[in-house]
């Protein structure tokens, strides 16, 4: 069975789909929420400024987005229909075959690896 992945797009609050500019909108607000010399009382407000860090640091490189994504996706991420209409931040489930394996495009996960080393070599603009 995979690691299990920080779902950093569910830390942000924001849809997989969400633009550049939207992340650093959410991250913004979010640090404003938990940032630690704001909240002296909370105890476990560093710990949250860390993984809000982590999150905004990943999703806000589009090399580290698309690694991050495709090891999501490897992982069994799926989106929910009704969360995709409506264009909401997502609840995220994990799927499974019965015997415990990884979803039913890992058989593709080379195929994937191969895509994120392309958009990895693509120099910025």
């Amino acid at each position: 069975m995979p690691e299990p992945i920080e779902d950093h797009y569910l830390s942000l609050g924001v849809a997989s789909h969400t633009s550049k500019a939207g992340i650093r909108r959410a991250y913004l607000k979010k640090a404003q929420q938990v940032h630690p010399d704001l909240n002296p009382d909370d105890p476990d407000a560093e710990l949250k400024m860390a993984a809000l860090n982590r999150a905004y640091e990943t999703l806000s490189s589009p090399v580290q987005r698309a690694k991050y994504d495709a090891e999501r996706y490897q992982a069994g991420f799926k989106v929910s229909k009704s969360d995709r209409s409506r264009g909401e931040a997502t609840t995220y489930k994990m799927h499974y075959r019965r015997n415990g394996g990884p979803s039913l495009f890992s058989a593709f996960s080379g195929l994937v690896r191969r895509a994120v080393r392309l958009i990895a070599a693509i120099p910025p603009a």
